[in-house]
C-alpha cells in the first residue's frame, strides 16, 4: 500500500470552527512525495537493511584503509632489494623517498576529495580510491626502478586518503539523524581501522615466508572487490547533503581570540603528534631489520602489538571521556608518557625489550591524539566541514614533513638516530599541548568582564544575525 495516514492540523491553530465529528479525521497523504522530500533533504531514510549494509561497507573500507601502511612498512627492504638498492645495513634512501611520495599523495588527496565532492557522489570517490590502491598494489611487485616504485607509492597515498575521507564522510551523512547511533558507528570505524592494522602485519609475516608479492596481490584483490561493492551500494543509498558551514562562535566562555589561538595550536598539534602516530607503523620493521636486531617476522609482530595497543587506547580514552575526564588532561598525560618512552628507546636503541615496551606504549598513549584534539576544537566553537578537512590536511602534511626529516636524519647519522628524531617530535607535541592547556584555562582579562564592556543578550543576538547574513 503506497499511502499512509497522519492527522490534520489542529483547527484551533487555523482559527476555523468545525464540528466535533470532523476533528481528528485521518487524511491519506501521498507517501512518494514525503519520501522524496526526505531523500532530497537527507533528514530521514527508511532504507531497511541497506542502511546497515552500507554502514558495514564503510567499516570494511576503514579496515582496508589501514592495510597499505601495514603492508608497505614490513616489505620496504624487500622492495629495495628488488630495485637493486645497496645493502649497507641502513634503510634504502630510494625507499625513504618512496614513503615521502606516499605521504605527498595522501596530502593531495584531501584537496582532491574536496574538489570531487563538489560534483561527484562520495561513493564514486570511495570506489575510485580503492581502485587506485588495487592497481598500484598489483603493479608495485613488478617494479624494477625507483621511479616506478615512487609512482606506485604516490597513487597508493592518494587512494588511501580518498578512501579514508569518503568512508568517514559517508558514515556521518548516513547516521547524522541519530547521535547515539552516529557515535556508535564512528567508534566502529576506529575499531575496524585497528583490526586492519593488527591483522595485516600477521598476513605479511605468513606470505613473506614464500614470496612477499603474495601480500601485495591479496591487498589488490581485496581493494578491487570492495570498490565493486561500493559501486553497488551507491545505487541503494540516497545522496546526502552535508550540514552547512557556520561562522565560528566561541563557547565555554572563551573569547574569540583565545578560540582561534586554540584552533591554530590544535592544527599544529595534529601536524606533529598525529603525524607521528601514523608514521611509526611504517618504521618499526625496517628499523629492526636494518639494525639486524630481529627478523622481519619479529618486526611484524611488534607492529601488530603497536596497532592492538592503539585500538585499546582509543577504547580506554573514549571511556574516560564518557566518565567526565577532560580531554586536555588525557592529552597532557599521554604525551608526557609517550615522550618519556621515546627518550628510553633513544637510550637503549638496540634492546628488543625496550623496543617492545616503546611500541606498545606509543600505541596506547598516542591513540587519543586524534579524537581528543577534535573534541577540544569542538568545545571552542562549531566545526565546519572545511575545518575538519583542514585538520586532516594538517595530519597528512605532518606525515610528509616528518618523513622528510627522518630521511635526512637516517642519511646523515644512520638508522639509530631515528629514535632521536622521534623524541624531538614528541617533545614538540608535548610543549604544544601544554600551551593549549594554558591558553584554555587562562582567565579572561578584567576589562572583558567589566559591566561597561559586556554586551546585553539582545546586542549579542544582533551580532550573531549580522554574522549569519555575511556567510556566503
Amino acid at each position: 500500500m503506497s499511502l499512509f495516514y497522519s492527522r490534520q492540523p489542529s483547527p484551533k491553530l487555523n482559527g476555523e470552527r468545525t464540528s466535533p465529528s470532523s476533528v481528528g479525521l485521518l487524511e491519506p497523504i501521498d507517501r512518494t512525495l514525503t519520501s522524496r522530500k526526505f531523500l532530497l533533504n537527507g533528514e530521514r531514510w527508511s532504507g531497511g537493511g541497506w542502511r546497515t549494509m552500507a554502514s558495514i561497507v564503510y567499516c570494511m573500507a576503514q579496515f582496508l584503509v589501514a592495510v597499505p601502511d601495514a603492508v608497505l612498512g614490513p616489505t620496504l627492504l624487500a622492495l629495495g632489494h628488488q630495485i637493486s638498492c645497496r645493502d649497507s645495513g641502513e634503510i634504502c634512501p630510494e625507499m625513504l623517498e618512496a614513503i615521502g611520495w606516499n605521504r605527498t599523495g595522501a596530502a593531495i588527496s584531501v584537496l582532491l576529495a574536496w574538489l570531487l565532492s563538489q560534483f561527484l557522489n562520495g561513493h564514486y570517490s570511495l570506489a575510485m580510491g580503492f581502485a587506485m590502491i588495487s592497481a598500484s598494489f598489483l603493479i608495485c611487485p613488478f617494479s624494477t626502478t625507483p621511479y616506478q616504485i615512487h609512482v606506485s607509492f604516490f597513487f597508493i597515498g592518494i587512494g588511501k586518503g580518498l578512501a579514508s575521507l569518503n568512508s568517514t564522510a559517508l558514515m556521518v551523512a548516513l547516521r547524522q539523524g541519530n547521535k547515539q547511533k552516529l557515535r556508535k558507528w564512528v567508534n566502529l570505524l576506529s575499531i575496524f581501522w585497528g583490526l586492519g592494522s593488527i591483522s595485516t602485519p600477521l598476513l605479511v609475516s605468513l606470505t613473506t615466508l614464500k614470496d612477499f608479492r603474495l601480500s601485495f596481490f591479496s591487498v589488490g584483490i581485496m581493494c578491487l572487490s570492495l570498490s565493486l561493492v561500493v559501486f553497488y551500494v551507491r545505487f541503494k543509498v540516497p545522496d546526502r547533503k552535508h550540514p552547512p558551514s557556520t561562522f565560528r562562535i566561541s563557547r565555554q566562555r572563551l573569547s574569540s581570540c583565545r578560540a582561534y589561538v586554540i584552533m591554530v595550536l590544535g592544527y599544529l598539534f595534529a601536524f606533529v603528534a598525529v603525524g607521528v602516530e601514523f608514521n611509526i607503523v611504517a618504521y618499526i620493521t625496517p628499523y629492526i631489520e636494518s639494525l639486524k636486531i630481529g627478523s622481519n617476522t619479529t618486526g611484524n609482530f611488534i607492529t601488530s602489538s603497536y596497532s592492538f595497543a592503539f585500538m585499546l587506547g582509543r577504547i580506554i580514552s573514549g571511556y574516560l571521556e564518557l566518565q567526565g575526564v577532560s580531554p586536555l588532561v588525557i592529552l597532557d598525560s599521554c604525551m608526557l608518557v609517550a615522550t618519556l618512552l621515546a627518550a628510553l628507546v633513544s637510550m637503549y636503541p638496540t634492546s628488543m625489550s625496550v623496543i617492545w615496551l616503546g611500541a606498545v606504549g606509543w600505541g596506547m598513549f598516542l591513540s587519543p591524539s586524534w579524537p581528543c584534539t577534535l573534541i577540544i576544537l569542538r568545545q571552542t566553537g562549531p566545526l565546519s566541514e572545511l575545518m575538519v578537512q583542514m585538520f586532516i590536511f594538517a595530519i597528512y602534511c605532518g606525515q610528509w614533513t616528518l618523513d622528510l626529516i627522518m630521511d635526512r636524519i637516517i642519511q646523515e647519522f644512520g638508522t639509530k638516530a631515528l629514535t632521536y628524531g622521534l623524541s624531538c617530535a614528541l617533545l614538540s607535541a608535548l610543549l604544544i599541548v601544554i600551551t593549549i592547556s594554558v591558553v584554555y584555562h587562562s582567565r579572561p582579562s578584567a576589562v572583558s568582564n567589566s559591566p561597561k564592556t559586556s554586551k546585553s543578550p539582545a546586542a549579542k543576538m544582533k551580532i550573531m544575525k549580522r554574522r549569519a547574513l555575511t556567510i556566503p
